[in-house]
């Protein structure tokens, strides 16, 4: 296989027989610019991975190899609306270095963009969720970014860890 990049995009469509003008293609194509172009929030620091090794090469990079991986993969709740009804900072990390979150990313093999944020924070969640007329209470996690307004203040963007994303923090202090 070609290396990962768009200097070699040609060679890997006709590799994959992937036709150069399909949706396939395009979104190959945005894939790798996302990968090679400069991080797009102040403070980040990022890496696209072709491999589970490369991910934690660059984890093991940022923290060491004494690592917490935080991954959710239950469906409970998915499509539907919950209530938070509790949520934790995780206060208890060693080192303060912002988590690394990789997300995976559309190509026709494993491609993950991992990138960490500074300021970034982890908060554990307990929602509750209607399932088959009855309310079912699950834990999960969620990631904030806080990212600049462009007013000399900060924004958060707090997504849900789930499906294939996973994020990765130094080591948990253990009581």
């Amino acid at each position: 296989m070609p290396p990962f990049s768009s200097a070699n995009v040609s060679q890997i469509l006709n590799l994959l027989d992937i036709p150069s003008e399909s949706n396939v293609s395009r979104t190959m194509v945005d894939t790798l610019k996302m990968c090679e172009g400069r991080g797009e929030v102040e403070g980040e620091v990022k890496r696209c991975s072709t491999s589970i090794e490369g991910m934690v090469e660059f984890v093991v990079s940022r923290f060491g190899s004494d690592v917490d991986l935080l991954s959710d993969t239950s469906v409970v709740g998915s499509g539907q609306r919950v209530t938070v009804t509790k949520a934790s900072k995780r206060e208890n990390i060693i080192g303060g270095k912002p988590p690394v979150t990789c997300h995976s990313l559309m190509f026709p093999y494993g491609v993950s963009y991992c990138h960490s944020i500074n300021g970034s924070e982890v908060f554990d969640l307990q929602l509750e969720v209607v399932q088959d007329k009855e309310k079912v209470t699950r834990n999960a996690t969620a990631i904030c970014h806080y990212l600049s307004d462009g007013a000399g203040g900060k924004q958060a963007a707090c997504h849900p860890v789930f499906g294939e994303m996973l994020v990765w923090t130094s080591k948990s202090k253990r009581d």
